[in-house]
């Protein structure tokens, strides 16, 4: 029954959006006042459609309905009822259906709230709609949720990802940045609305810039709420590892910032029309990309929960966007002309504008960094996989000059100035930029990255309270009280104080950042009852190990004692092979010290009782979830309606295809269609190596010992063969997993690691601190990782007595793997 209803609503959807999607384009030709009001019902019909579909599929989790299929895929009767809800967006067809329902939610508040520009909102909506018929189609389609389950329908389920049920903020996490995601839609429609009435008028423009603001707070708030997860669950002491599925969010919120930006300079100097237009419709292609990436199997992610065939369909939507932008911006750029003025070569516009291409080239570097291993694996046929070093090493100075800019653009004024009055303004922040890095340097930060970035901190934050306390310090001026000049400020430039708390905010977020990366400790010790190991000035006794048992997970728990009890777990499902380690974390701040998080992980329990246990000594961790909730919190002051706006611009101009724009959108689009299609067909999660059943390809490397290691002597015993790096946060979880079974399996299996783009130094100095399970080898060129087909750290290969391949994982492996797959090569 809920399987027939579900599928039933879900075509009703598709029908209403079918037919509404050209409905409204005909609106917007025509300026017909009827059909745009049809639109608004087929509209509301689709999100009506979306909710009750929504509804029983929540109905069938909670009545444990495990004839349909979805249910029977993530249910469990063992699961508590809040997991059971959420688990809706635990699995690919429930986060489609999910997908839908956000999509519904933003159609009608656009429906509701957008009145007037009739002239405009029939192309929004129809443009809306048009999204909406492809997810409708993926819903009734290849990720139906409502399929019956095949016979015999089960009893029991095996329940959502363990790493799913292992904090409050998977919960909240997915809806944030999934209204980030798919509120991207209502800015682009209305971008593609400009340009197919040729024009971006100052009354177009405020609501744009508003729907635009929206998902640009709901990406910041869950890709904070993301790294915080990282931070608490994964068990590796850090928040941004550059995974492919970070960085799929990360990548539409740097141009959505940038469009944020561009849109202040276009309202009040009437200029970067298309240049805002662009970079709106180039945030939502990017979420269509992160969606393709997260959902298709082409990367390997720790985030990416699920897999399936609907990547083609992803890319194919994603191609047809791309061309259909190419040709609209073709067709239409001409229209936008800028309103004529002065060109200040040093003045706040500049400041915005290199703003805009800093943002957009940081965008370009992690596209690239991202793409890149699928788009050699296309190419060459090898896998190859860029690591954080890449990252950071590119990112750094670009963010650093994004902070300096935030100093430096508000301090400018609007529009030409005379030299005297540029350098009066940018030499008066000094004296705090300087007051920044010396208290950076008394505090103990004497790391010239942390320095640098203290000082540009203090410029910034200088600047930021002398511009947005403007308002009130002129009310001040007129005689008003503190607090009523301060409320009238706030009340009659909300945006404006607005966008400097985002500044705080923001650089709030970067001095944290920069000292939890600098400043960070650890300290890994392998326990019996009764011992002690030091970190920092935290002395750790292990005491004992208990079992902790709950109707859908068990969870071995380990307490130690400092100053206070610390615990810390590793949980498993009961009904899965998966292990998700939590952690116990115990929040400081001592007279003279900086406030800092002592983060500790259980990594193993042995059977004779002993424990891996890692402690990180972090400080200022929790500052950077302040930092971006201070910019959630500016960013809802933004959309407050202003109490006044710039004049903008007066389209015009012929109309014609602009051949430069579609040779250059071409260039673009065909090589990336080409390139991920040419991807498909391989899921990294599964053991699909040609490798497989075959002979291991020989090596002969010379470990950090300088002693050669060649396959052929390991003297026809099993080998365990991992490639692996420091800079793998995957790897290091692994790490002590392998440390203990390499002496369990000593004189049976050899257990052998290859170093994977990483330098021997810091191997070695790796190995020193915790230990090593086997010969780590230098691989120069990464020859023998190509040869072994290798893409990313850590994989591993199991080779039995003969030579011969029988197993690859890829990905951090737990006893679970390791029991089953080294019992087949033994």
């Amino acid at each position: 029954m809920a399987s027939s209803l579900g599928q039933a609503f879900v075509l009703l959807g598709l029908l209403a959006s079918a037919v509404g999607a050209p409905v409204g384009y005909y609106a917007g030709a025509r300026g017909s006042e009827r059909a745009l009001d049809l639109a608004r019902k087929l509209a509301l019909a689709f999100a009506l459609s979306m909710l009750l579909a929504t509804l029983i599929m929540e109905w069938a989790l909670v009545t444990h309905d495990f004839s349909v299929s979805y249910v029977a895929h993530v249910g469990s009767l063992a699961t508590p009822l809040h997991i059971t809800i959420v688990s809706l967006w635990s699995s690919l067809e429930g986060s489609i259906l999910f997908w839908g329902l956000i999509l519904g939610v933003f159609t009608t508040l656009l429906t509701l709230l957008q009145k007037g520009h009739t002239e405009y909102l029939g192309y929004t909506l129809g443009t809306v709609l048009s999204v909406a018929v492809f997810f409708c189609f993926l819903i009734a389609g290849p990720a139906n949720p409502f399929a019956p389950t095949p016979a015999p329908i089960p009893v029991d389920g095996p329940g959502p990802n363990p790493l799913l049920q292992n904090h409050v903020l998977m919960i909240i996490h997915p809806p944030m940045l999934y209204m980030g995601y798919v509120g991207m839609t209502v800015p682009f429609a209305m971008a593609v609305a400009a340009l197919l009435r040729g024009s971006l008028t100052p009354a177009w423009l405020r609501p744009l810039r508003n729907w635009l603001l929206v998902p640009t707070g709901f990406l910041s708030l869950g890709i904070m709420l993301g790294g915080w997860w990282s931070y608490e669950v994964l068990g590796w002491g850090g928040y941004w590892a550059w995974d492919p599925v970070e960085n799929a969010s990360f990548l539409p919120w740097l141009t959505a910032v940038a469009a944020v930006h561009s849109a202040i300079v276009l309202e009040r100097r009437g200029t970067l029309k298309a240049w805002t237009l662009i970079l709106v419709m180039v945030s939502f292609l990017l979420t269509i990309l992160g969606t393709f990436l997260t959902r298709s199997g082409v990367v390997n992610s720790v985030h990416s929960f699920t897999q399936s065939p609907i990547g083609p369909m992803f890319l194919s939507f994603l191609a047809l966007c791309l061309v259909a932008v190419v040709l609209l911006l073709a067709l239409r750029i001409d229209q936008l002309v800028s309103e004529p003025g002065d060109d200040a070569v040093v003045g706040r516009e500049s400041a915005f504008l290199l703003n805009n291409l800093l943002l957009v080239a940081l965008m370009f570097t992690v596209l690239v960094g991202t793409l890149f291993p699928i788009i050699a694996e296309a190419v060459r046929g090898v896998k190859v996989s860029v690591g954080e070093p890449y990252f950071n090493r590119m990112a750094i100075p670009i963010s650093l000059g994004l902070l300096l800019l935030l100093g430096i653009g508000p301090a400018l004024p609007w529009g030409r100035t005379d030299s005297r009055a540029v350098r009066r303004a940018l030499l008066r922040p000094l004296p705090a930029g300087a007051a920044g890095a010396v208290l950076c340097w008394l505090l103990g930060g004497h790391d010239g990255s942390v320095l640098l970035t203290s000082f540009l901190a203090g410029y910034a934050l200088w600047v930021t309270f002398d511009q947005g306390s403007r308002p009130a310090r002129r009310r001040l001026g007129r005689g008003e009280g503190a607090a009523g000049a301060a409320g009238g400020a706030l009340r009659r430039a909300p945006r404006l104080v607005g966008a400097y708390v985002v500044h705080l905010g923001v650089i709030v977020t970067f001095v944290a950042i920069a000292i939890s990366s600098v400043f960070q400790s650890s300290a890994e010790a392998t326990l019996a009852p009764g011992q002690e190991m030091e970190i920092g000035d935290y002395r750790l006794r292990f005491e004992e190990v208990g079992l902790e048992q709950q109707p859908h997970l068990e969870a071995e728990k380990a307490r130690s004692r400092s100053s206070t009890t610390a615990r810390t777990r590793a949980r498993s499902s009961r009904r899965s092979t998966s292990t998700a380690r939590s952690v116990s974390r115990s929040r400081r701040r001592r007279c003279g010290r900086r406030p800092h998080d002592l983060y500790l992980t259980l990594m193993n329990v042995a059977a004779n009782g002993t424990i891996g246990l890692r402690a990180i000594r972090t400080p200022g961790v929790v500052w950077i979830w302040i930092g971006v909730l201070v910019m959630v919190a500016g960013t809802v002051l933004c959309l407050v309606p202003p109490g006044g706006g710039a004049s903008a611009a007066r389209g015009g101009g012929r109309r014609g295809v602009n051949a430069r724009v579609l040779w250059i959108g071409a260039l673009i689009v065909v090589p990336l269609v080409v390139f991920l299609g040419l991807s498909f067909g391989h899921d990294p999660h599964l053991i699909d190596s040609p490798l497989i059943d075959k002979p291991a390809p020989p090596f002969a490397l010379r470990s950090l010992d300088g002693e050669e290691v060649s396959l052929a002597q390991m003297g026809g015993q099993p080998v365990v063969l991992n490639f692996w790096a420091t800079w793998c946060q995957p790897c290091v979880a692994e790490h002590p997993v392998l440390q203990e079974y390499a002496r369990r399996y000593a004189g049976k299996v050899h257990f052998v690691g290859v170093i994977y783009q990483d330098e021997s130094s810091n191997i070695r100095s790796f190995v020193e601190r915790r230990g090593g399970w086997g010969p780590s080898l230098v691989d120069p060129g990464s020859q023998v990782a190509i040869r072994y087909g290798v893409y990313g750290a850590p994989e591993t290969f199991f080779i039995d007595r003969d030579g011969v391949v029988r197993k690859k994982v890829t990905g951090p492996m737990g006893p679970g793997i390791l029991d089953a797959y080294l019992s087949e090569v033994l």
